[in-house]
C-alpha cells in the first residue's frame, strides 16, 4: 500500500514537472517570438523565388540530415539499436529546447539521455554518445572559427587591428605562441591523466565512508563502464570516429553555403573576408546566454554590415530570411517535441523501460 502510494506521488510529480516545462517552453517561445522582425520576414518572404526557397530549404535539410547522422553513427558504434528517424527527432527537439533556452548551444541534453533510455538505450552509451556528439560539435565549431579568424588576420581584414601589423615575423609569433599555448596544455592534460589512478585513490579513501551507498556504487559502476567503452571506441573505432569529424566538417560546410546563399539572395556583393567578417560575428553573437541569440544575432549582423559599409535594408533582410528558418525549424522542433514525448509515454515504451 506504501508502495503503491509513492508511485501514485511520483506519476502525479512527473505529470506536474511536465506541464510545468511546456509552459515554460511556450513562454519562452512567445517571448521569442514577439522580438522577431515579423513585418521584415514577411516582405524578404515575397521577395524570394521558388528556385531561391528550393535550394535554401535543401541546404537546410542537408545540415540537418548530417547533424543527426553523426549522432545516429557514434550511437550505432557504441551497439546500440536506435532509428535514424528517432535519432533524427530526438535531436531536433533537443535542439528545440537548446534554442529557447539561455545559452542556444546546450541545454536539451538531459531530454535527450532520456530519450534514448527510453528507446532502450543504456544510460552509460546514452551519456557517452552525447557526449562524444557535442563534443565533436563544440570542438569543430571553434576550430572553423579559429581558422576564419586566423585567415582574416592574415588579409588584415579584421576591425581595431591595423593591416600595417600585419607582417610576416608577427605571423611567424602568433603561430609560435598558439603552438606553446597548445603544447602545454597538452603536457598538462597528459600529466593528469598519467595521474588519474593516484587522483582517484585520493578520492576513494575520502569518500570512503560513503561507499558502501547504493547511489555511489551506481555512479562508481556507471563511470567505469563509461570509461571502458571510451577506451574500447578509441582503440577499436578510430574509422568511425573520422567520419564523424567529416561529417562535421561537411555540417559546416553547409552553414558556409547558406549564408552564401542568403547574402546573394539579397544582391549583396562580398569577398572572403567581408563573408568571414559577418560569419564570425554571428557565430559568436550566438555563444551569449540569450534564448535563440535574440537581439544579439541583430546586433552582429548590423554591426558587421555597417563596417563593411553595406545597406542597412540589406542588413534587416538577412536578420528576417535568417529569423524566418529559426522558425521553421522551431516548429519543425516542436513537433519532434511532441512526437518524441508521445512516444515515450505510450505503454509499450513504458513498459520495455
Amino acid at each position: 500500500m506504501y508502495g503503491l502510494t509513492v508511485r501514485m506521488a511520483l506519476v502525479l510529480k512527473s505529470k506536474i514537472a511536465k506541464n510545468l516545462m511546456w509552459l515554460l517552453a511556450l513562454a519562452l517561445t512567445g517571448w521569442t517570438l514577439v522580438h522577431l522582425p515579423l513585418a521584415s520576414i514577411r516582405n524578404s518572404v515575397l521577395s524570394l523565388a521558388w528556385q531561391q526557397w528550393f535550394a535554401w530549404l535543401g541546404v537546410n535539410l542537408i545540415i540537418i540530415f548530417l547533424s543527426a547522422k553523426r549522432w545516429h553513427s557514434l550511437i550505432t558504434m557504441l551497439k546500440e539499436t536506435v532509428s535514424f528517424k528517432d535519432v533524427l527527432f530526438m535531436r531536433q527537439a533537443g535542439n528545440t529546447i537548446n534554442f529557447i533556452t539561455p545559452g542556444p548551444q546546450f541545454g536539451g541534453e538531459p531530454l535527450q539521455v532520456y530519450w534514448l533510455c527510453r528507446s532502450g538505450a543504456s544510460l552509460e552509451k546514452a551519456l557517452l554518445s552525447i557526449g562524444l556528439d557535442r563534443g565533436y560539435e563544440v570542438l569543430v565549431n571553434f576550430t572553423v572559427l579559429a581558422l576564419c579568424l586566423f585567415f582574416l588576420v592574415c588579409t588584415g581584414d579584421v576591425p581595431f587591428i591595423k593591416a600595417s601589423s600585419i607582417t610576416a615575423s608577427n605571423i611567424f609569433v602568433g603561430v609560435f605562441y598558439a603552438v606553446a599555448v597548445s603544447t602545454v596544455f597538452l603536457a598538462t592534460l597528459r600529466w593528469l591523466i598519467g595521474r588519474s589512478q593516484r587522483i582517484s585513490v585520493h578520492l576513494q579513501r575520502f569518500f570512503s565512508g560513503w561507499n558502501e551507498h547504493r547511489f555511489i556504487k551506481k555512479i562508481q559502476e556507471s563511470w567505469r563502464s563509461m570509461k571502458g567503452d571510451l577506451g574500447a571506441v578509441l582503440r577499436t573505432q578510430k574509422l568511425t570516429l573520422t567520419n564523424a569529424a567529416l561529417i562535421s566538417f561537411l555540417a559546416w560546410g553547409g552553414l558556409l553555403v547558406e549564408l552564401a546563399l542568403l547574402l546573394q539572395f539579397l544582391n549583396i556583393d562580398f569577398d572572403a573576408p567581408a563573408f568571414l567578417l559577418i560569419l564570425i560575428s554571428m557565430r559568436l553573437a550566438l555563444l551569449l546566454p540569450i534564448p535563440g541569440g535574440v537581439g544579439t544575432l541583430e546586433a552582429s549582423v548590423f554591426w558587421s554590415f555597417h563596417y563593411l559599409h553595406l545597406p542597412d535594408a540589406a542588413a534587416i533582410g538577412l536578420i528576417a530570411l535568417m529569423r524566418l528558418r529559426d522558425i521553421i525549424i522551431l516548429l519543425f522542433g516542436f513537433y519532434c517535441l511532441r512526437s518524441v514525448n508521445k512516444k515515450s509515454a505510450s505503454p509499450e515504451t513504458a513498459s520495455s523501460y
